[in-house]
């Protein structure tokens, strides 16, 4: 979902206050303009002002008179007349509405309350609406459609505003995921990509939590683990609750050795939000990957009940029948296959093959029918993951060539080789040395 309470910078206001003075609803009200950019200003500058101050830089004509109304009467003339007619016309679709609140009765009485402006994202703005759009799509991600669509929307709010600090860290994020569910998109060139939107988003606005959490995965990726844990630590400390419940910090701690505080964080966030369509998926996934097998199955099950539409719990159940020295009767390759009609696309071709492979009775028309599919893509793209050429090389017992595969996915910085150590279906490579080698290399932190 969209963050809703992201608030412009104060950088991101001066340039708005900036637009609004220039404006010809402004130009027309000079000495009521020259007051606003006094008080926002001031606000800026985390400068409290009071009346009096107001008063005495404006309407300094002798002799005082604390009775006076005209500081209030400009001011009030300004909020309800002056600053409505410019967001009513030409200030219709800006990025950053500052307002002139009118204050309580507490704030009557507290200093600098009374005349203190707020700033908020326009929710009409051309960047603001893409951006929302972006994130209900990247939200809701019932299909490959879904993603593309929130890339779109991240690129449309950027070209419409390229100081929206916001669009960039959640492009960040989709650009992490996109080669998670694309084998021809390389991941070391995306993350590349997502670092660089990451820290343009942070330099904008400091208190981005969300491209602290991109800059979190993409250190996970490149197994950085300390500037993983800072970035991580940095998005916690501006907002705990959404970094708590982020899968990207719950699948840190996995990757670290924490599973029991990454396992309550899944769960938290399945019981709290029972709104959200894959929360039920991701807590099974990861107790698959922690190895509780019942529970997993159990989640899994009644994450497909609930939502037919869940691609995760899909793929999830797959690789849980893969567990085992017993043939699958099918069901495993009819989840893939189902997983991949959701998506509307076939994001895991070679795992398809491993379930086909371990199935009895075999359909070899079905297995030829993938082979035949998978090599005609790799022929097709500039680049196919090796991660689908270790599976399938591991599926056909070659296993030599499936760790040298894996070794290749690894230098790519994969997202999915960050569980190098850890995915359940891999164990019958643990033993081999050069697979030992490879999850040695990973430099994991010792808790």
């Amino acid at each position: 979902m969209a963050d809703e309470s992201a608030i412009p910078t104060k950088r991101e206001a001066g340039r708005q206050l900036d637009r609004m003075l220039k404006s010809a609803v402004f130009a027309a009200r000079p000495q009521q303009a020259k007051v606003f950019e006094f008080i926002v200003r001031a606000a800026i500058a985390d400068r409290e002002i009071s009346e009096k101050d107001i008063r005495a830089k404006f309407f300094p004509t002798p002799p005082y008179n604390p009775d006076s109304t005209i500081v209030r009467t400009t001011v009030n003339f300004i909020r309800g007349k002056l600053v409505p007619d410019y967001y009513a016309a030409e200030g219709a679709e800006d990025s950053v509405i500052i307002s002139l609140p009118r204050p309580t009765a507490a704030a009557k009485h507290a200093p600098g309350a009374a005349y203190r402006p707020e700033f908020a994202y326009n929710p009409r703005s051309v960047a603001d609406h893409a951006y929302r759009e972006g994130m209900r799509h990247y939200g809701q991600m019932f299909s490959f459609f879904d993603l593309a669509g929130a890339g779109r929307c991240f690129d449309r709010a950027i070209a419409a505003d390229p100081d929206f600090a916001p669009a960039y860290a959640a492009r960040a994020e989709f650009r992490i995921a996109d080669p998670m569910l694309a084998p021809y998109i390389q991941p070391r060139k995306m993350l590349a990509r997502a670092k660089a939107d990451a820290l343009k988003s942070l330099r904008l606005d400091a208190k981005q939590w969300r491209a602290h959490v991109a800059l979190g995965s993409i250190h996970m990726c490149r197994r950085e683990w300390g500037k993983s844990q800072e970035a991580f630590t940095n998005a916690l400390r501006i907002n705990p609750k959404e970094t708590r419940y982020h899968p990207a910090y719950a699948a840190f701690l996995m990757t670290v050795g924490k599973k029991k505080e990454a396992l309550a964080l899944v769960a938290d966030r399945a019981e709290e939000r029972p709104g959200d369509p894959f929360a039920l998926a991701l807590w099974g996934l990861f107790a698959y990957v922690a190895r509780d097998y019942t529970v997993a199955r159990s989640l899994l099950d009644e994450a497909l009940a609930k939502n037919p539409k869940d691609w995760v719990a899909c793929f999830a159940s797959a690789c849980l029948r893969l567990q085992g020295d017993t043939s699958d009767d099918g069901t495993g390759e009819r989840l893939i296959t189902r997983a991949h009609d959701l998506l509307e696309m076939e994001v895991f071709p070679a795992l398809r093959v491993l379930c086909l492979r371990r199935q009895f009775p075999p359909d070899e028309e079905s297995l030829n029918h993938q082979l035949q599919f998978i090599g005609a893509s790799m022929e097709s793209k500039r680049y196919y993951s090796p991660l689908e050429t270790a599976l399938g090389q591991f599926a056909y017992g070659e296993t030599s060539e499936a760790i040298q595969s894996l070794a290749e996915a690894f230098d790519d910085y994969n997202p999915y080789m960050a569980w190098l150590h850890l995915w359940p279906f891999l164990d019958p490579l643990r033993s081999e040395k050069k697979f030992q080698k490879l999850v040695a290399r990973m430099r994991l932190p010792r808790n």
